[in-house]
């Protein structure tokens, strides 16, 4: 693309300390040859590893400091380290500056070093993987994230049956820029605004029968996505363990006023019974 500038996060680039994304295609790509080699297993059999490790944020700090023969996850993150390591310079400054609040409230914003190497080693093996079945369906969709698009400028995108398509508003916008090179290689891009896409690209699946979908997003975002059984369960548990603090507080609410309310009843020394009525002219009760 003509006048492309290297993008900077605040927590990793691929352009690292270059002007394109080449290099850490390349370097990624060469990376994962030699994992696969060194343990002598399937692509899919290292991607189940990596999930399975890559959320245990207290292992990987310690796998981090031993020598790459300690272990399968030392040696992975050895591995990557020196071969990424360029890629994620702003990390540790980005994790120290996030707030108090956000700690409690967003965990995807803590993700360490050692996750970030593991996830761009992830989404390498899983492109490898689903790469030809994507080829072979017959109707390719890419989703690509709203923030790319130019903030400053009202976009003219407008929804058809499937997501919001980009009008090419600005030459200058990343969305247009990239939905061209999609459109070029037979794939319809979307602005993923609209929260029912799974149940749309359903729809799009029993109309053409096979459906390959493109997602493009940072790298926390995908991992998000991928995980959202685990986001669910801790909805849940979190929920639960509310409710159950909300069901204590009203019991000990019940138990302190009826304590509070025997105690005045006793200060007051009343009788135990109000006499209401008396009938008949003897007097008797």
């Amino acid at each position: 693309m003509e006048d492309y500038a290297p993008i900077i996060g605040k927590t990793y680039s691929l352009f690292g300390n270059g002007n394109s994304t080449s290099k850490f295609y390349q370097e990624l790509a060469a990376m994962t040859d030699e994992m696969l080699e060194h343990f002598n297993e399937s692509e899919k059999d290292l991607l189940e590893y990596i999930r399975s490790v890559s959320s245990k944020r207290r292992r990987l700090r310690i796998s981090t400091r031993q020598s790459p023969g300690a272990s399968k996850l030392a040696f992975l993150l050895n591995q990557t380290h020196e071969v990424l390591h360029d890629f994620t310079g702003n990390i540790d400054q980005h994790i120290r500056s996030v707030s108090v609040r956000k700690h409690i409230t967003d965990k995807d914003l803590l993700t360490s070093r050692e996750q970030y190497f593991l996830y761009m080693l992830e989404f390498e093996l899983v492109n490898r993987l689903n790469r030809e079945l994507f080829k072979k369906t017959a109707f390719k969709i890419a989703l690509l994230p709203y923030c790319l698009k130019e903030s400053h400028t009202h976009c003219k995108a407008s929804p058809d049956e499937v997501d919001y398509q980009c009008k090419g508003c600005i030459k200058s916008c990343y969305i247009n820029r990239i939905g061209g090179i999609l459109r070029e290689n037979g794939i319809n891009p979307y602005i993923l605004s609209r929260g029912r896409v799974r149940n749309l690209i359903k729809e799009q699946y029993a109309r053409y029968g096979s459906i390959g979908v493109l997602g493009i997003a940072c790298l926390v975002k995908y991992w998000s996505y991928s995980g959202d059984d685990d986001h669910i369960l801790w909805f849940l548990l979190c929920y639960m363990l509310i409710a159950m603090g909300g069901f204590v507080q009203t019991l000990c609410i019940y138990v302190l006023s009826a304590y509070v309310g025997r105690t005045y009843l006793e200060t007051k020394q009343r009788p135990p019974y109000i006499i209401e009525e008396v009938v008949g002219e003897t007097g008797q009760l």
